[in-house]
């Protein structure tokens, strides 16, 4: 297994292959980052490690290097996660301390939000930041399924019109290339009639989502009361809901089901999700939101009116509430 670079590397049985690329990085921290060096370390290391064990061979000595390197750096790895939540977390009390103390703050201006925030410089830095995460996570922690466009493919009719809350810079509301390409429909209440309407009140993430979807029509304003009732077939509700307290979440909920003629679906984070303290110090409002978010949607519920479903798209992941309304 020399991986392109013959003779740098000795051979490595296939359970050792998989944490070679931790070994590399250990290996050029340790030296001074030539192959030659580190294949000696290698070697070294290997020898020491099997006198001293008494192991009847190299590849038993391969393997304890292996899994006290991979302990080592997972060690390494929380402590660096917590060390860094700290740091946001003294950041945070900082900033309201010092900068802003006495300036009221609507939730969706929490500077907290993903450690950035949603408005100003750090909003725009926020917003740049935004498609590298999304697809981070949606490659590492949901298995390469691209949440989004698997319910505009199979949920959403491709006659709907959509109304998209909460919108960001725009992934939940591009999604629908298809749609959203279709210009121009009668149903939407603007002069210029879109399939596709992305809301949001973060100025600085509307300014990236209008670089990306142009097509797509997105307007500042708030998801909590924005819009005619009745003005779309579908309003949708992406991941947001955890980005705001308990009576907010509820009033997105009852607005959505007042835009929309026939459903309102929200997406959001597994309820029994256990977050990490470093996605705790950017999540202001998660913990409540994990706490009661089932609660939220029941509430907004009419059993006369819509009928609820509840799908697992990613298990212990992403979890929909699909309110479909009653003809």
């Amino acid at each position: 297994a020399n991986l392109g670079w013959p003779g740098c590397f000795p051979p490595l049985p296939g359970a050792e292959m998989r944490t070679l690329p931790l070994l590399i990085i250990g290996g050029c921290l340790l030296h001074d980052g030539s192959c030659a060096s580190f294949h000696q370390f290698w070697r070294r290391t290997q020898q020491k490690h099997a006198q001293q064990r008494r192991c009847p061979s190299t590849r038993a000595a391969t393997k304890y290097i292996l899994t006290k390197g991979v302990q080592d750096v997972a060690r390494m790895g929380v402590a660096t996660n917590n060390g860094i939540a700290a740091v946001f977390e003294w950041e945070h009390a900082r900033a309201y301390r010092y900068e802003r103390y006495g300036v009221h703050h609507t939730y969706w201006d929490d500077p907290r939000i993903h450690n950035f925030g949603n408005v100003g410089w750090r909003g725009l830095l926020h917003a740049l930041v935004v498609p590298v995460a999304t697809h981070a996570i949606d490659r590492f922690a949901y298995s390469g399924i691209d949440v989004r466009k698997v319910i505009h493919d199979t949920i959403v009719p491709r006659t709907a019109s959509v109304v998209d809350l909460c919108c960001g810079i725009g992934f939940s509301s591009s999604s629908w290339d298809w749609l959203a390409r279709l210009s121009w429909v009668v149903g939407l209440n603007h002069q210029q009639k879109h399939r596709v309407v992305g809301v949001d009140t973060s100025e600085q993430m509307l300014a990236i989502a209008r670089l990306r979807r142009p097509e797509v029509r997105f307007i500042q304003a708030n998801a909590e009361e924005w819009g005619e009732a009745g003005c779309c077939d579908v309003a949708t509700v992406m991941f947001g809901m955890h980005e705001m307290p308990q009576g907010a979440r509820r009033r997105v909920l009852r607005n959505a089901l007042r835009l929309a003629r026939q459903t309102v679906l929200v997406v959001d984070i597994w309820p029994g999700f256990t977050p990490s303290p470093m996605m705790l110090s950017g999540e202001p409002f998660v913990i409540d939101y994990l706490e009661h978010i089932d609660a939220d949607v029941e509430a907004v519920q009419e059993p006369e009116v819509c009928d609820l479903e509840v799908v697992e798209l990613v298990p212990e992941h992403v979890r929909m509430w699909k309110l479909s309304k009653r003809v």
